[in-house]
């Protein structure tokens, strides 16, 4: 920022100006004329002289004096304020203008930034603006200002302006420029407004035109020479490091000096004495870190060198296979080691070079186990396969159908070479490739009955127990299956679930019918009162009572009434017995504790041989299970299957 003006009375300026104003900033005092003359006589002040008088400086920044107390001030007097400025003056916020020319908003006390007028702020703008012009103009009341004795003032044509510089082109002004901020002592972390405040009063300030042309360059003198300053002493910095490690590196200093040690064995020399405390130590510190790193580049380097070593060696000893243990390993290379110490090594660094050449020696065996392997799987592929050509043969040849069982053709395969190389193979057995085929075959099976019913219900045929085979065929005769014995498997298939059906037909019926005798036991019982039926009671007598009950009715055979009324005859005894037998067990409690006790003493003794039992009949169990369990393991779903295993285990053929 610019100085402000001086206050007092200053005499007209050569440059323009009011006649009471100061002199812009920047510009020398005119110097009077030698010659001196008598001044004019003191002319009064007008009577309508504004107070406040508005200046503007060369560099086109407006400044404002006050014609009664001789003050200047850059800020706009508050009695020169519009309506709208003085609310601007009082709110926090802020007008600015972007470089390009939009005007946005910015609040002081909270920080805030915005594009728009603040709705408040706004209002209130309007609200002066209204009032100002309602507001009728008054004629402003100027004071009568006291005589005072006023300053000779001398002509203009006495003054002579100081000489401003002309240079030819702009470099040379900014080289001019430059020279003049070095000369008077401008410091590269200056502002501008420090630096302008010293040398505004020189020539050479004018130097370059406007203000903008001034500031720019100031910007780029401090930069170059902020940078020249911090690459000198940059390099001061290096000298004295440099001379400081050369006194570290004639003293022999270890990674395992501390600095209080060498404080006391170097502390006289120059060049530790150029640096201060805090970089002694810094620069020590980074020396001993990086002959630490050394180091440990050196015992790291050391270290490998030993690993390689030792790894050649297991390599030349041939005692060492992919089957010996560490253990051995440890005898073994302390015999043929000869003068090799191994420097740097421990013992997790032995272990650890073992287990790679252990991996090594491991990798030949692996492939041939691999190998081996894959030979067993290509086996065994070609096993099932061969056992599965042999089973669509046997489809081909109408030996399998949808119904076959494995106990039916385990006797036609059991001597097959075919099927004595697929028994024991560990994935799928001869019995689970069998089962896929009869799934295969059941699927078919189950599609070529869709074909046959469909067939039927077009004839308009029904296939019953009484129905003939030929009359079937006759219904079904467009139909072509393959194989046609699945024709008969279907026509089996139809009178099987009408047998089912009459089956299902008489048991509904025997239901419905113990049902209706249920039924009419409980009439007896419950519906024939006064009296109610008694045990010396005969059917004959009880029947002319029960004829009207629909219960009675439902019941249709007069045989099955009768047998009804047995059965409900029969229930009364033996609830008239049991009634009975509860008063003489009354008679007999003290007879049947005695027996009881006897009980007690003799479970006692044979408890122990129940527990025996009890424990033979679980174990018997178990290993029940157990045998279960393997048979499903191997595969053995048959005992013609598990024979046929034991043939082939036993088979001469095979042991050759």
């Amino acid at each position: 920022m610019y100085r402000p003006p001086p206050p007092g009375n200053f005499p007209p300026s050569p440059y323009g100006g009011a006649v009471n104003g100061p002199p812009p900033l920047g510009m020398r005092p005119p110097l009077p004329n030698p010659t001196w003359q008598r001044p004019p006589p003191p002319v009064p002040a007008m009577a309508n002289a504004p107070v406040w008088k508005e200046h503007t400086t060369p560099e086109g920044r407006k400044y404002w004096y006050n014609n009664i107390t001789r003050q200047s001030t850059w800020e706009k007097p508050d009695e020169l304020l519009t309506p709208e400025e003085k609310v601007w003056k009082e709110s926090a916020w802020k007008e600015y203008t972007t470089p390009e020319g939009k005007k946005y908003y910015s609040n002081s006390n909270t920080k805030q930034t915005v594009w728009e007028l603040p709705a408040d702020l706004k209002e209130k703008l309007e609200k002066a603006k209204s009032a100002a012009n309602e507001v009728p103009t008054i004629k402003p009341i100027t004071p009568v200002l006291p005589q005072a004795p006023i300053r000779p003032v001398f002509p203009v044509s006495n003054f002579v302006p100081a000489s401003i510089p002309e240079f030819a082109t702009k470099q040379e002004a900014e080289a001019a420029f430059f020279k003049l901020l070095k000369e008077s002592g401008v410091r590269s972390d200056w502002t501008w407004e420090q630096a302008m405040r010293t040398i505004i009063t020189k020539p050479l300030y004018r130097a370059l035109k406007t203000a903008a042309e001034r500031k720019a360059a100031f910007q780029t003198w401090s930069e170059t020479e902020a940078k020249r300053e911090r690459e000198e002493r940059e390099a001061e910095e290096a000298r004295l490091k440099k001379e400081f490690e050369q006194v570290l590196g004639q003293h022999d200093i270890k990674p395992y000096t501390r600095y209080r040690t060498f404080a006391k064995l170097c502390g006289d020399e120059p060049a530790v004495k150029a640096l201060s405390d805090r970089q002694r130590e810094t620069y020590f510190d980074e020396y001993v870190q990086q002959l630490q790193r050394e180091e440990k580049d050196r015992l790291r380097d050391i270290r490998k060198e030993s690993m390689d070593q030792f790894a050649n060696l297991l390599r030349s000893i041939p005692e060492i296979t992919y089957k010996t243990t560490w253990k051995e390993v440890q005898e073994l290379y302390k015999d043929h080691k000869g003068d090799l110490t191994f420097e740097g090594m421990d013992m997790l660094d032995f272990f650890s070079v073992f287990e790679e050449h252990h991996r090594t020696l491991w990798e030949e065996p692996l492939k041939d186990l691999d190998r081996r392997i894959q030979q067993r799987k290509r086996k065994e592929r070609k096993a099932r396969e061969g056992f599965r050509e042999l089973l669509n043969e046997l489809v081909t040849n109408h030996k399998i159908n949808v119904r076959t069982m494995w106990k039916e053709i385990h006797p036609i395969i059991k001597d097959d070479p075919r099927y004595i190389a697929a028994v024991g193979l560990p994935d799928s057995t001869p019995l689970d490739m069998f089962w896929d085929v009869i799934d295969d075959l059941d699927e078919q099976f189950y599609h070529q009955k869709k074909v046959v019913y469909h067939a039927l219900e077009k004839a308009k045929q029904e296939v019953t127990l009484d129905t003939p085979y030929e009359e079937y065929l006759a219904a079904v005769a467009d139909v072509k299956i393959d194989p046609e014995q699945n024709l008969k498997l279907i026509f089996d298939y139809l009178q099987a679930k009408s047998a089912q059906r009459v089956k299902d037909e008489k048991r509904r019926q025997e239901k419905r019918l113990r049902k209706k005798m249920d039924n009419f036991r409980h009439t007896l019982k419950h519906a024939v009162k006064q009296p109610s039926i008694q045990i010396e009671d005969v059917w004959e007598m009880v029947k002319p009572r029960v004829e009207h009950l629909n219960e009675y009715k439902e019941l249709e055979d007069d045989n099955l009434r009768q047998e009804v009324f047995d059965k409900f005859i029969k229930r009364l005894k033996e609830k008239k017995e049991r009634e009975e037998g509860e008063e003489d067990e009354e008679e007999e409690e003290g007879m049947i504790k005695e027996e009881e006790e006897d009980e007690i003493e003799d479970y006692r003794h044979s408890s122990d041989n129940r527990s025996r039992r009890r424990k033979e009949y679980e174990a018997m169990e178990e290993y029940n299970r157990n045998k279960r369990r393997r048979q499903q393991k191997h595969g053995y779903s048959s005992t013609e299957e598990g024979e046929a295993l034991d043939d082939y285990q036993n088979d001469p053929r095979r042991l050759k």
